[in-house]
């Protein structure tokens, strides 16, 4: 495995398994009184946000060095 640095992790440290977030999402969501959205939902709110403030969005954002989301000018 290479060498990663991770966010969030289970309690051991491991990886998060990406089915058991968007589950514990999606009972959390209803809970904390937000309509239904989806993680990409997020995605796009953060990006807005980056917007607002003057920032760039494909600076902060991009999935990795080389593939950024936002593509267009």
């Amino acid at each position: 495995m290479s060498k990663q640095t991770l966010v969030f992790t289970t309690r051991t440290g491991k990886p998060l398994n990406l089915n058991n977030c968007l589950k514990l999402f999606c009972q959390a969501a209803p809970k904390s009184g937000l309509k239904a959205i989806t993680i990409h939902d997020l995605r796009n709110t953060h990006a807005t946000i980056f917007l607002r403030q003057g920032i760039n969005p494909k600076r902060g954002m991009s999935r990795d060095s080389e593939n950024v989301t936002i593509k267009r000018p």
